[in-house]
């Protein structure tokens, strides 16, 4: 390949790799089809640098880029939250003050149920009292919950503690709506998203030690 072709290749790559950020498909469409149509090098190859590439930057986003994702999320909610109030966030210095409460004593205060009892259950919480759970388990009590702001739990919130925690956002049940940014529900499972008459039950957004 001469240098002119590689220039080519990579204004090629550079435009779909752009088209791809834009639309979130793409990549390999519009990169095959420019060497088809320029004959900058053989098919076979094209694919086969496609693929590679194209595993590159699943490998990025899996190791790194989620995160990216996930943060520049709650950065959107941190704004809207400083302007309403309407929700509740619970930052590092409470919860390493909280120890190894569990997190349903931790937000007891904030979710009386009508009859004004604490949903207070647990007495023993953490890592441990988690493992060997399949992660798509539904269990009884379950809570709506996303760690790190991506994946989806619908898991007891007495099997979290406060010190495992970096920060945690809570958003009540709804009517009325506390979460007007729209990144929280997309990640829902069904049970847990609004239904036809926009009411929804709280949403748990868990940011774990050593997500950033």
């Amino acid at each position: 390949m001469s240098v002119a072709e590689l220039i080519g290749f990579l204004v090629l790559t550079g435009a779909a790799a752009y088209a791809q950020t834009l639309t979130g498909f793409a990549f390999g469409l519009i990169t095959m089809g420019g060497v088809g149509l320029t004959g900058l090098l053989s098919l076979p190859d094209a694919a086969m640098i496609v693929s590679v590439l194209t595993l590159v930057n699943a490998t990025q986003m899996l190791l790194k880029g989620w995160r990216d994702v996930a943060w520049r999320e709650f950065g959107q909610r941190e704004r809207w939250r400083s302007n309403s109030g309407l929700d509740v966030a619970i930052g590092p210095k409470r919860l390493r003050e909280a120890g190894r409460m569990p997190l349903d004593w931790l937000l007891a205060p904030y979710t009386v149920n009508p009859a004004g009892a604490r949903p207070r259950r647990s007495l023993v919480a953490g890592n441990s009292t988690r493992m060997g759970i399949p992660p798509e388990a539904a269990l009884p009590g379950g809570a709506c919950i996303l760690e790190n702001g991506i994946q989806f739990r619908n898991w007891p919130l007495e099997l979290y503690s406060a010190d495992e925690l970096d920060r945690l956002e809570y958003y009540p049940a709804a009517p009325p709506e506390r979460e007007y940014t729209g990144t929280i529900e997309p990640r829902m499972h069904a049970q847990c998203r609004r239904a036809m008459d926009g009411s929804h039950p709280p949403w748990y957004v868990l940011w774990l030690k050593g997500a950033r």
